[in-house]
């Protein structure tokens, strides 16, 4: 999966007997190789799901800040899934600026002097215009 893709499966509906369980795994994928530690959501039916809503299924992938995020491998695993249409799809990073303390403009280094006879606002050769 690519950063901004998204993938989706569905699983059979249940029959009369107990209703079907699934695995839903695979790895997310960047330009650069696998996204290792990356957010993502997971979705049943179109909703994004947190911990509590893997209607008794489980996951060894972390869920934290509303997100879930894959392993040092980029793999993400859901087992023991119910029935549903499921998605994930792969968030871009946020991050927040920090003001740094602002500081005043200084002087640093030492300015080569100007060679004699030369002025430094004229060309060698003239600019090209097109």
């Amino acid at each position: 999966m690519e950063i901004g893709e998204s993938v989706a499966v569905a699983l059979p509906p249940a029959g009369p007997e107990a209703p079907p369980k699934a695995k839903f795994k695979g790895v997310l994928k960047g330009p650069a190789g696998p996204l290792k530690s990356w957010p993502f959501l997971f979705k049943k039916d179109g909703k994004a799901v947190d911990q509590g809503g893997l209607g008794g299924g489980s996951s060894s992938n972390s869920y934290r800040n509303g997100a879930w995020w894959s392993d040092g491998d980029g793999k993400f695993e859901f087992k023991e899934m119910p029935e549903g249409y499921y998605a994930i799809e792969v968030l871009l990073p946020t991050g927040q600026l920090q003001e740094g303390e602002e500081l005043p403009a200084a002087e640093s280094g030492r300015r080569a002097p100007a060679l004699a006879g030369t002025d430094r606002n004229a060309f060698s050769e003239a600019p090209h215009v097109p």
